[in-house]
């Protein structure tokens, strides 16, 4: 039985109708009302699946409807902070979204490497502190303070270069797309600052 079949609708079902067949599905098998438990579960997780485009999506092709692995729940959580906006802030549909996607993805890209030259420098100190601080007796608590300092900021560097591979990976996938845009005639635009200027 089909994701479908289990709210009594045709594949090509609209998320209205998806929601329509949920809400009385659920209403009519809710344990409350003396509906199966285990069939009002279905009725959920069809429900859950099909109204999100993605998992819809990855159901259709695949039949595969499980959660949206950790990475790819990453990737959209970072097109939408990210690239989704630019959408949002441009002022006409005429825009090189491509070009622009990809300045903000090398931008974010740049800081993040940044942040990571930073961390192996403030590393490379402390290890060098680390190296040359010695008490004369009793236990080396400025040591074991740097020492833990040390593993805090490799940690957080391989949380750096895990976040660079994924947006490497938007990156690599946002230069798959190809977006069209009219462009304007710098001719056109030369003759109106000379009229408005």
């Amino acid at each position: 039985m089909t994701l479908y079949n289990k709210l009594n609708i045709t594949e090509t079902a609209t998320e209205e109708e998806i929601k329509s067949a949920y809400r009385k599905m659920a209403k009519a098998n809710h344990p409350d009302n003396g509906g199966d438990t285990n069939e009002f579960h279905d009725i959920n997780e069809a429900y859950e699946v099909l109204h999100d485009p993605i998992r819809r999506q990855r159901y259709d092709e695949t039949g595969d409807y499980s959660e949206s692995p950790p990475k790819e729940s990453k990737k959209m959580t970072f097109m939408n902070m990210h690239i989704i906006p630019l959408f949002e802030r441009a002022t006409s549909v005429d825009f090189d979204f491509i070009s622009e996607a990809t300045k903000v993805i090398r931008d974010i890209i740049l800081k993040g490497e940044k942040q990571r030259m930073q961390n192996n420098a403030a590393v490379e100190r402390f290890e060098q502190n680390i190296r040359r601080i010695e008490r004369k007796d009793g236990e080396n608590i400025i040591k074991a303070i740097l020492t833990s300092k040390v593993v805090a900021i490799n940690a957080m560097t391989t949380g750096i270069d895990e976040e660079l591979d994924l947006i490497e990976e938007v990156l690599e996938e946002i230069e798959t797309y190809k977006y069209e845009f009219t462009e304007e005639d710098p001719k056109e635009w030369t003759a109106a600052w000379t009229r408005f200027g």
